[in-house]
């Protein structure tokens, strides 16, 4: 028996697999927290097209009116809204002095907004436009409850409107989507900064790879421990498949 256990301690290999099993129970039981840990998380994305923009407007006698009124910009939003939280947001969460609604990010107009893709129309969503904000509505939110929203208005398709108010008891309003790689690019970062400071190129050159070969039993390590961690936020802040917007279009799109 000592000299199985003496073998085993002494052996490399197995060594690093026991770590990698050991790493891989910690990531499961985070995960299985998470997901069963109860909260009310609304998130939501958002994505623009540009309908109008500026230059057409300069064409010598073109004029574009909306209700008498001239608009040299025309955009279609279309975002998504949605509880990523185990625990149902109410009406009554929703606080009065700081109403759940779309905002532009620059001087603009919101033509008009409505509610489409809901999940369930028993969550009553509806969204009306008010002293140029487009304020949302429901009766409630369970998780995976939600709708996608089409607003036209007069700013730059660069220029996105963002979800903001206040929801209590809940977490606060966050973009639905976790950039890949974002710890371990801010990991990485520091390394890259000391290449570009010594300006030595880690790819070309002989002195940048052996840099490159020296440092790399640091960096090799934290690349493994903040990789997984990354890939378990990303996948638990992917958007669902309804409100994901990678793939929407502009067709089938009425005003």
């Amino acid at each position: 028996m000592e000299s199985l256990l003496n073998t085993l301690s002494n052996n490399p290999f197995l060594n690093v697999v026991f770590l990698c099993l050991a790493i891989f129970s910690i990531l499961l039981s985070v995960i299985f927290y998470l997901k069963s840990k109860k909260t009310k998380d609304p998130s939501y994305l958002v994505k623009s097209y540009s309908l109008i923009e500026n230059h057409v407007t300069t064409i010598d006698g073109l004029e574009i009116l909306f209700n008498d009124k001239s608009i040299s910009c025309l955009t279609l939003t279309k975002l998504s809204l949605w509880n990523n939280g185990r625990q149902t947001i109410d009406r009554t969460d929703i606080a009065p002095a700081d109403k759940l609604r779309i905002e532009l990010t620059s001087p603009g107009e919101i033509i008009s907004a409505k509610a489409t893709s809901v999940y369930d129309e028993a969550n009553n969503i509806d969204v009306v436009v008010n002293n140029n904000s487009a304020e949302i509505t429901f009766d409630f939110l369970d998780y995976g409850n939600g709708a996608i929203f089409q607003i036209y208005h007069t700013c730059a398709s660069d220029q996105q409107p963002e979800l903001v108010g206040t929801l209590k008891g809940a977490n606060k309003i966050k973009y639905g989507k976790y950039k890949e790689l974002f710890l371990t690019e801010k990991v990485l970062h520091p390394f890259d900064l000391l290449f570009e400071n010594l300006k030595i190129d880690p790819e070309n050159g002989n002195l940048g790879k052996v840099i490159a070969v020296i440092l790399l039993p640091v960096v090799l390590p934290l690349v493994f421990i903040f990789g997984p961690i990354d890939a378990i936020a990303a996948f638990m802040k992917r958007a669902p498949k309804l409100y994901d917007l990678s793939d929407e279009s502009t067709e089938s799109t009425v005003l």
